[in-house]
């Protein structure tokens, strides 16, 4: 009996020695998403999954679209907030991204909320009006970006069947789901301490493993033709080549097409067929991908998913999608 107390009481202090020393505290993700702290926001999905979030400058409310690829938080010269007349001018910033690149005005604004939040005041950079977009259901009008600057300092977790995105402080506990859902490692920048609040991750096109960049902001995917380590990208290229030459076109040869991918892994999640578009882009070069194979890895990679992104510790988890017999 003796024996049997101690090795009971040693397997307890065994136990409690691995918690405390691995030093990991899970909360229910219920019960972590209803901490006072966190903020709850309703969102209005794009039909490519697009996330735009409501955004308050005192009294007005106008849209701002959810973007892991801008490393700053932007506004619109259209707004229609009366949001550059609050502000005030604190210099300019250089912009990269696939649609605008080079130096802006940049602004300071008080008095922001989301869902009826107070946030703290907000650096954003002037950017020109982008004309002949689509919006979904609800909104006509969309006044700029949230980018990495703001979004980094929250985990955030996606729920579009709720129409809800809860941007949750770092500093609060990781959710449950870590143990049973789907992860999928981030990583910043890798070839340039340029744009390191970007988030990367490993994705497999087909048999060949290329870097991605997160894009939440853009609603297509897109891999560009520097990856034509990919076979299927060397022949199509080869192909649309000499359609071109033999049309007797003339000028610089840059091509875009739609393409779809059957098979696409990212650790151990897995997507079935996707679209993308292959083309060149050259506003990824101030981040170190000039002439370097690279996925946009865009809103239609994550739409219709549950997910909950880890800034803090570099993950995304997604919700395992449930099996139908």
């Amino acid at each position: 009996m003796k024996l049997s107390f101690f090795v009971v009481i040693f397997q307890i202090f065994l136990l409690s020695a691995c918690q405390s020393l691995s030093g990991t505290e899970y909360k229910p993700l219920d019960k972590l998403l209803a901490k006072s702290s966190v903020i709850a926001s309703p969102i209005v999905v794009g039909n490519r999954g697009l996330l735009f979030v409501p955004l308050s400058v005192a009294e007005n409310t106008g849209y701002f679209l959810i973007d892991t690829a801008a490393t700053q938080s932007a506004v619109f010269e259209n707004t229609r907030l009366g949001l550059l007349s609050r502000s005030q001018s604190i210099g300019s910033a250089n912009v990269f991204g696939l649609v605008e690149k080079g130096n802006y005005p940049l602004i300071y604004v008080k008095d922001l909320s989301v869902a009826s939040r107070n946030i703290p005041p907000q650096d954003f950079v002037v950017l020109p009006e982008r004309k002949n977009q689509v919006f979904p259901d609800g909104i006509n009008h969309y006044d700029g970006l949230i980018g990495m600057d703001f979004l980094v300092k929250f985990n955030l977790f996606v729920d579009p069947d709720q129409g809800q995105i809860y941007f949750v402080p770092r500093e609060l506990p990781q959710p449950d789901i870590v143990q049973s859902w789907t992860p999928v490692q981030l990583l910043n920048n890798p070839n340039s301490e340029l744009g390191k609040e970007l988030r990367f991750f490993d994705l497999r096109v087909g048999n060949q493993l290329i870097p991605a960049l997160l894009d939440t902001g853009s609603d297509f995917n897109i891999v560009n033709w520097q990856a034509t380590q990919i076979p299927e990208l060397k022949r199509l290229k080869r192909r649309l080549r000499q359609e071109w030459e033999l049309q007797g076109a003339s000028g610089v040869f840059d091509p875009a097409i739609k393409i779809d991918v059957k098979t696409l892994r990212a650790g151990q999640m897995r997507w079935g067929r996707k679209e993308f578009i292959v083309m060149d882009f050259d506003h990824l070069d101030g981040v170190g991908f000039k002439d370097e194979p690279v996925v946009i890895a865009g809103a239609p990679l994550l739409q219709g998913k549950r997910y909950y992104v880890d800034f803090k510790r570099q993950f995304i988890w997604f919700e395992p999608e449930t099996k139908v017999n």
